[in-house]
C-alpha cells in the first residue's frame, strides 16, 4: 500500500502542470501514487500527462468529460489505494521535496489522526512575488493550538482554508463514511470539508508548508468564479441539508450556516462591482437571501464573529460609517448624485438593523437596550420629581 495517494484534477492546465509533477515525482519519500484525472481539457494537458505516465508508473491517468474537479476527485478516490489522499490543484506545486517525508513522519507519531490541515504559501502571479495570507498560513489561530476539537473548537475550525490542498485525509476515513465532493463547478470542497469535520472528533494541525499556491490567475477556477456564483447557493442548500444527518448541537450548526452565509457576502462585494454578471449576481443573491431566511444566521453568533464585511458596521452607531465593501461601492458609482448605501446600519429602539442589499436583519443590541432603560429610568425619575414637587407646594399653599 502506498503511503500517500496524490489526486490531481486537471484542467487546461499546460502552463503549470510540468511544474506540478515535477514537484512530485522528486519527493524524498518515493513510495506513492499519483492520480491525475483530466477533467475534459481542450489544450495540452492529457499529452503531457501521457508523457509522465509513460516515464513513471507511480502516474496513473484517467479522463472524463468536463464535469468539475469536484467529480474528477471522487473518480481518482474509487481508484486510490494509499494510506493517507492528498488532493492537489494541477496549477500549484509541493513547497519542497521533502514535504511528503516530513508530513508522513509526523502522522505516524499520531496514529489516531484523520484530518491534518497545513500550511501553504500564496504566490501571486501578478506581482511575481510571494504574499502573506492569513487563511493559508494560519495567522488567524493562536500558535499554541495544534489539536482541535470538533465541538470545543468550532470557531477556530472554521478558520480554516476548507481547500482540500492544504491538508491530508486517512483514506479509510474517507471509505469509513462515504465522503464525496459535491460536483458544483466552484464551491465543491466546501460540504467535504464540513462532513469530514463532523465525523472527525480531532483536527491535527501542522507547521509544515506544504503548498505553493498561484494566486491572481486569470485561467483558474476562482478567475471565473463570478460566472458560477449561483454554486454559493447551492453550497449553503447541500451543507443544510447535510447538517439536518448529523446529532450535534444547534449552536455548532447556526456557526457552520453563518460560516457560508459570510463566505458567501464575502465573494459578493469581491465581484458585485468587478464583474460583467454583476446584475445577475445581485438578483440571484437578494432572491437567495429572501428564500432561505438567513437572519438567524448571521446573528446565531456573537458580533464578534460575524464576517469582517459585516462586523464594522455591527459596531458603528452611525449610518455614515460604512466599510471597505461600501467604500469600493462609492469609488466605482459612475453617478455620484445617486449614492446609496449597500451595507448600512442604524438604530431603532433596542435593535440594530443592519441592511444588505436592501433586506433588513435586526440584531438586539445589548448597549442600546441598557441607553433606553436608563432612559425610562430617567423619564420616571424626573415623573417622580414632578410629583414630589407638586406635593410639597400643595402642602405649603395656605388653607
Amino acid at each position: 500500500m502506498p503511503k500517500f495517494s496524490v489526486i490531481i484534477p486537471v484542467y487546461n492546465a499546460e502552463n503549470y502542470l510540468r511544474e506540478c509533477l515535477d514537484s512530485i515525482v522528486n519527493q524524498t519519500l518515493t513510495d506513492i501514487e499519483i492520480i491525475c484525472v483530466d477533467d475534459g481539457s481542450s489544450d495540452g494537458s492529457s499529452d503531457i500527462i501521457k508523457e509522465y505516465v509513460s516515464r513513471d508508473e507511480r502516474i496513473k491517468f484517467i479522463s472524463q468529460d468536463n464535469l468539475s474537479a469536484g467529480v474528477a476527485r471522487n473518480n481518482g478516490l474509487k481508484i486510490a489505494t494509499g494510506e493517507y489522499v492528498h488532493f492537489l490543484d494541477a496549477d500549484d506545486l509541493l513547497y519542497d521535496n521533502k514535504v511528503y517525508e516530513n508530513i508522513y513522519n509526523s502522522l505516524k507519531e499520531n496514529p489516531n489522526c484523520n484530518i491534518l490541515r497545513c500550511k501553504a504559501k500564496a504566490f501571486d502571479n501578478k506581482t511575481k512575488a510571494y504574499c502573506k495570507n492569513i487563511l493559508y498560513e494560519r495567522l488567524n489561530i493562536p500558535k499554541d493550538k495544534s489539536i482541535l476539537n470538533t465541538n470545543e473548537d468550532i470557531n477556530y475550525i472554521l478558520k480554516l482554508s476548507v481547500t482540500p490542498w492544504i491538508g491530508f485525509i486517512k483514506r479509510d476515513f474517507v471509505l469509513e463514511h462515504n465522503f464525496a465532493f459535491n460536483n458544483l463547478r466552484c464551491c465543491n470542497d466546501h460540504s467535504f470539508f464540513i462532513e469530514s469535520m463532523l465525523n472527525a472528533d480531532k483536527i491535527y494541525l501542522s507547521d509544515l508548508f506544504i503548498v505553493k499556491q498561484h494566486i491572481n490567475d486569470s485561467s483558474s477556477l476562482i478567475g471565473v468564479r463570478d460566472k458560477f456564483f449561483d454554486c454559493h447557493y447551492k453550497s449553503i442548500n447541500i451543507i443544510y441539508e447535510i447538517l439536518k444527518k448529523y446529532d450535534v448541537p444547534e449552536i455548532i450548526k447556526l456557526k457552520i450556516l453563518a460560516f457560508g452565509i459570510n463566505d458567501l457576502l464575502y465573494w459578493f462585494q469581491l465581484f458585485f462591482y468587478n464583474s460583467k454578471y454583476s446584475y445577475e449576481i445581485y438578483k440571484s443573491t437578494i432572491e437567495f437571501l429572501r428564500e432561505f431566511n438567513v437572519e438567524p444566521y448571521l446573528f446565531a453568533v456573537s458580533k464578534k464573529e460575524l464576517c469582517i464585511h459585516l462586523s464594522d458596521l455591527a459596531k458603528s452607531n452611525k449610518t455614515s460609517q460604512f466599510n471597505y465593501f461600501y467604500e469600493r461601492y462609492i469609488n466605482n458609482t459612475i453617478n455620484k448624485k445617486d449614492k446609496k448605501p449597500v451595507f448600512y446600519i442604524e438604530n431603532k429602539d433596542i435593535y440594530k438593523v443592519i441592511n444588505i442589499l436592501g433586506l433588513d436583519f435586526k440584531i438586539k443590541d445589548k448597549e442600546l437596550e441598557y441607553q433606553l432603560r436608563i432612559k425610562i429610568l430617567e423619564k420616571k425619575v424626573e415623573k417622580l420629581k414632578k410629583k414630589l414637587k407638586e406635593k410639597e407646594r400643595n402642602n405649603c399653599a395656605p388653607s
